[in-house]
């Protein structure tokens, strides 16, 4: 090891004890000065664009007008189903013929195009599409008099757009243990189905944990009051993260599905022990076993492979409201115990959020530093970094980490957000860094 990458290691450690010895007592009595200084050493870049929103996707609507005889729906797709295996749904409504209507849908920044497709039922309740192309934040109204030819195609039924949440446990200071920022502390998948305009169905998939720390999940539905929320169950009732109901309360101290927020808004929990979700294995003084699931693809003390656990949920409101919730609504978040007091981590633009605990006491601008703990990745075959590996950086005009292709890299997005914003595709990641 060279000796500039000892030094730099003793200076983390030296400086990461005394943030601890800072916050030790109150979660606010913490030094910004030295995290800002362990934050430059370890993060991603030399240079981060001041004005980042850290965001792969956007929310977009748009007016269509189903003039298709016997249309029961409109799904707004991310690829023609008849060309292509990876379509996904972006977002959906009922509809009624001819009669206009307004569909909103998240897509990746990314996205040029996108695919309409209007649903009918054949004589033998068969759902067939009639598929039009549109430019994505299309202000013009969308109709089906010249669909996309489909002679001898075979439709592939297009599944929920899939997105990934990806984690650092390590806010509000950098991880000196984690010092390329992996985001592979907590992994989870959520894909959001339109059922009808009372209910969406979320499945939430708990992939991978990087971390021995205890970790809390839950989604806060953004815009979406409590008294809006008629109800949460899982479509099974074996269907679930909670395998021992009597462990729960540690950190999310409400053990109900359905909670109110601090700010009004509904919450839905998901967990309150990742690797309790994964399997209930105890050590023999009854603590949960918390080793590392599916960050290595070498089994060893304390890292395992395992297979990750889905869970579905209904979500229905009392009001018509469903064709409103796009991944903007959506606001997965981790939580856990930073020294005595429970922290949250929410991707970016909800950042500040304190849904469930006190986190600031009014001096959140001790925490403006333009850095994200969480990464939301609209990809539904991203593959994150593998346990001790960085996603990304960019330090003295060299490319490192798991996305370091030039002109398609992680470093370059953080550097400026209007650059490499397609970093995250399978073809730009280091095959062997990524699991």
């Amino acid at each position: 090891m060279k000796k500039t990458a000892i030094s730099t290691i003793v200076i983390i450690a030296a400086l990461a004890a005394m943030i601890t010895s800072t916050t030790s007592c109150n979660k606010n009595l913490f030094d910004k000065q030295v995290t800002d200084t362990i934050k430059k050493i370890t993060f991603h870049n030399d240079k981060v664009d001041p004005n980042h929103t850290w965001s792969l996707m956007n929310d977009w609507v748009m007016k269509v007008y189903p003039n298709i005889s016997g249309v029961k729906r409109i799904e707004i797709l991310s690829e023609d189903p008849y060309t292509s295996r990876e379509a996904e749904v972006l977002g959906s409504r009922n509809a009624t013929e001819n009669k206009q209507t307004t569909v909103r849908y998240s897509v990746p920044t990314i996205a040029q195009a996108v695919y309409v497709a209007a649903i009918t039922e054949d004589e033998n309740g068969k759902e067939q599409y009639t598929v039009v192309s549109a430019p994505v934040s299309s202000s013009s109204v969308v109709d089906f008099t010249s669909p996309i030819a489909h002679i001898g195609s075979i439709l592939k039924t297009p599944e929920p757009m899939t997105v990934y949440y990806c984690y650092c446990a390590s806010y509000p200071e950098p991880d000196p243990n984690d010092k390329g920022w992996g985001y592979n502390d907590l992994v989870l998948k959520v894909q959001k189905e339109y059922v009808n305009e009372m209910a969406i169905r979320l499945h939430v998939t708990l992939q991978a944990i990087g971390t021995t720390k205890q970790i809390a999940a839950a989604i806060r539905l953004n815009g979406v009051k409590y008294a809006d929320l008629y109800d949460i169950t899982t479509t099974t009732e074996k269907n679930t993260f909670i395998k021992d109901p009597e462990a729960e309360g540690f950190i999310i101290e409400d053990k109900n599905l359905k909670i109110e927020g601090r700010d009004g808004y509904a919450v839905l929990k998901l967990f309150d022990d990742a690797h309790a979700a994964f399997r209930v294995k105890t050590n023999n003084n009854g603590t949960v076993e918390r080793w590392k699931f599916n960050v290595s693809h070498t089994t060893s003390a304390g890292s395992t492979e395992w297979n990750p656990v889905t869970v579905s949920y209904n979500v229905v409101f009392n009001k018509a409201i469903a064709s409103e919730i796009g991944f903007w609504n959506l606001d997965p978040f981790i939580a856990y115990y930073y020294n005595t007091a429970r922290w949250e981590v929410h991707k970016y633009n909800y950042k500040f959020c304190e849904t469930l605990f006190s986190i600031y006491e009014g001096k959140e601008s001790a925490y403006y530093d333009g850095f994200s703990w969480a990464l939301e990745i609209p990809y539904s075959q991203f593959r994150y970094p593998l346990s001790g590996n960085g996603i990304g950086s960019y330090k003295d005009g060299v490319l490192y980490g798991a996305y370091q292709y030039q002109g398609h890299s992680f470093g370059e997005w953080g550097s400026d957000r209007n650059k490499a914003q397609d970093w995250y595709l399978n073809k730009y990641a280091q095959s062997k860094m990524v699991y």
